[in-house]
């Protein structure tokens, strides 16, 4: 399970009695524009259909990459009523089952997990149905209802709660060639870049890790702090390491991060603390080193 005990600003970790502390706080692939909309009723057997949900000004697309956490939701592009993404990202390939469609993605089928937070795109195959009265795709064995909650991911519900409603699916098929130019090597950044990169877009930054938690490895530059999301922990990072790490600019919960990050071991910055007062923290101080001076403990 991952955890994050911070407000939607930042989290002060005290990492020494020095009050040395660390302040914690949609991949969209426009490869392709090959696919055309069309209703529950027209997708047959094998079609690789893309799903996508909106509500207001904003248009959320289902990623079919397995995180080990509720897909996230992914900012679509649209521009005049078409959709541009990769089809290896967001291609799901339906196929007629009794009462609907199975989903499947690259590792494995979408399924809910019997959870409100359990829905995995690579989970055991179950059969999927259109809710005509809500209009939302259903798990026909579990009766979940699957929305965007909070602009943040993919969920499931037993009713259409208040979490995802209002939405609008819609279901795109997949009409190109089935062939995907290689995507081009990511340049390398400053972090600062990728805090201000759009959410969906890939990033390549280096860092000194400022803490490890886990799954989410944070690092700074001389620019700005991130965290770095792994599909599964590594043991082998310290603090004090420098890390190259690529991944999609994400945010969760109110931290930017780079998800689904892969990580390789590099060299040349230090860990450097920046000497601040508690009134002068900001969201630019979310995932860097700081040291607070004059702090006194009132209570443990």
């Amino acid at each position: 399970m991952r955890k994050h005990a911070f407000s939607r600003l930042m989290l002060i970790v005290i990492m020494m009695i020095g009050m040395m502390v660390s302040v914690l706080p949609v991949r969209v692939h426009a490869e392709s524009s090959d696919w055309t909309p069309l209703s529950y009723t027209e997708i047959s057997d094998g079609d690789v259909i893309a799903v996508t949900m909106a509500k207001d000004e904003s248009v959320w697309i289902l990623p079919t990459a397995a995180t080990g956490r509720t897909p996230a939701a992914d900012t679509a592009a649209v521009a005049g009523g078409v959709i541009s993404a990769s089809r290896s990202a967001y291609g799901w390939t339906f196929k007629t089952a009794e009462g609907g469609f199975t989903i499947a993605g690259s590792e494995g089928y979408l399924n809910s997990g019997g959870a409100n937070n359990g829905l995995r795109a690579n989970g055991a195959e179950t059969v999927w149905t259109l809710d005509e009265e809500s209009g939302y795709l259903k798990e026909a064995e579990t009766g979940r209802y699957m929305g965007v909650y909070n602009s943040q991911d993919w969920r499931t519900y037993t009713t259409v709660h208040n979490n995802i409603a209002g939405e609008t699916l819609s279901f795109w098929k997949y009409t190109g060639s089935g062939e995907e130019e290689p995507p081009a090597e990511t340049e390398l950044t400053d972090i600062a870049a990728a805090l201000a990169g759009e959410t969906g877009t890939e990033f390549k930054v280096k860092g000194v890790v400022t803490l490890v938690d886990g799954r989410n490895i944070y690092i700074q530059d001389s620019t700005g702090g991130i965290d770095l999301y792994l599909p599964a922990a590594d043991d082998s990072v310290s603090l004090g390491d420098t890390l190259i790490g690529t991944g999609t600019r994400a945010v969760y919960r109110g931290l930017p991060e780079l998800s689904d990050a892969v990580i390789e071991k590099s060299s040349g910055m230090t860990l450097e603390a920046k000497e601040t007062a508690i009134g002068a923290l900001s969201e630019a101080d979310v995932c860097t080193y700081i040291s607070l001076k004059g702090v006194e403990v009132t209570e443990v």
